[in-house]
């Protein structure tokens, strides 16, 4: 049906329409089909230039959106601006998965000029979730806990949090240990170095500080021993959040070879099971080009 006033179908030009009334977007959803079909596209060319809204001006600021028919069309529902190795992007990756959501992965250096980051996280950090949630429109969702609690509250089913609030500020104090302590004291040391293309304040030639991140690699592992010895996963009989945030970043350090599980067996034993999930397998086909995994990686019986 036509909207009187606007040039559009039959009913254009009886009449005028409201003044309060949007004048550029109407569009029909055709069940059954993959994408937005656009219906009619009738915008006031004077009026947007007069409130500086030109076309592609919200490509040039922050969460803008790009009126395009071809864009609108086009776009996938999520995307994952993301690193491969990138322990907080394997972290929503695994969170993702868990909870059966598609994603495109785009691969996003934080480091790289002209990054496409700035527009949707200023910070210039990565991961950054883009969803077109329930409500409508489209958002980005920075950091990773940040983006943690938004999936949990918007897509509850499987639930990746503890049933308590106990539990649950539990969950999320141990995938912060990760996701600050861990990373800090462990992470900074040899991953980083490895992994991010750009210096991480080790010169030229300096040896690498194996013998820093083994100590420090042996009282994480302890103390996840530790936790394990009372329950089945890290914050509980449940797997949660805490569970999928630390076998990220193990994964990576696992990735070089760097964890002695043998002398944790409680830890090993757990990140078996990890290891075993389908949420797993995507993360250890990956390899870092120019440096092999340790021949254990994707061994799930290791």
């Amino acid at each position: 049906p036509g909207i009187e006033g606007h040039g559009c179908g039959a009913g254009a030009g009886r009449r005028p329409a409201p003044g309060w009334m949007l004048e550029f977007i109407i569009f029909a959803i055709c069940v059954g089909h993959s994408q937005l079909t656009p219906v009619c596209l009738k915008s006031a060319p004077a009026r947007r230039h007069a409130a500086g809204l030109t076309i592609g001006f919200a490509r040039d600021v922050p969460g803008g959106f790009d009126f395009s028919p071809t864009l609108l069309s086009s776009r996938p529902m999520r995307s994952l601006l993301h690193m491969p190795f990138d322990p907080g992007s394997r972290f929503i990756r695994l969170m993702l998965a868990e909870k059966g959501l598609a994603a495109r992965l785009v691969e996003t250096p934080p480091w790289a000029a002209g990054s496409e980051l700035a527009p949707h996280n200023p910070a210039l950090t990565i991961p950054v979730l883009i969803d077109e949630p329930p409500t409508g429109g489209e958002i980005p969702i920075s950091p990773s806990f940040a983006i943690a609690d938004y999936l949990e509250e918007v897509y509850r089913d499987p639930a990746l949090m503890p049933s308590t609030s106990a539990g649950r500020a539990e969950a999320r104090r141990i995938g912060h240990w990760f996701e600050s302590k861990f990373e800090k004291e462990v992470n900074r040391l040899i991953v980083r170095r490895r992994i991010d293309g750009r210096q991480q304040g080790r010169k030229w030639g300096e040896p690498e500080p194996v013998r820093d991140a083994a100590d420090a690699l042996a009282w994480h592992l302890d103390y996840i021993s530790f936790l394990l010895e009372r329950r089945l996963f890290l914050a509980g009989d449940r797997l949660s959040i805490a569970d999928l945030a630390a076998a990220a970043h193990f994964s990576v350090n696992d990735y070089f070879g760097l964890i002695p599980w043998s002398d944790f067996p409680e830890a090993r034993a757990w990140y078996q099971k990890m290891k075993s999930r389908p949420s797993m397998q995507p993360l250890l086909k990956e390899k870092l080009e120019g440096t092999p995994p340790a021949p254990h990686y994707a061994d799930l019986d290791f």
